[in-house]
C-alpha cells in the first residue's frame, strides 16, 4: 500500500530535482556528481546545466583575480 514503485514517496531525496539543484548551488562538486549519476534529466539538459555552472565559476574566479 505505501511501497508503490510509481509513488513520489518511493523516490530517494537525493534523486529529486530540487535536491540536485540545491547541491549544485551550495556544494557544487557534489551537485555535479548527482546531476550526472542520479538525475533523470536528459543528456542535453545535463550538459547545459554543467556548462552554466562552469561559466558562473569562471566568472567568479575572473572577478576575484581582477579585484
Amino acid at each position: 500500500m505505501f511501497d508503490q514503485v510509481g509513488s513520489d514517496d518511493a523516490i530517494a531525496f537525493y534523486r529529486r530535482t530540487w535536491f540536485v539543484v540545491m547541491a549544485l548551488l551550495f556544494v557544487t562538486p557534489v551537485g555535479l556528481i548527482l546531476l550526472w549519476t542520479v538525475s533523470d534529466m536528459d543528456t542535453r539538459s545535463r550538459a547545459m546545466a554543467t556548462l552554466a555552472v562552469a561559466g558562473v565559476l569562471v566568472v567568479f574566479v575572473l572577478l576575484n583575480m581582477l579585484l
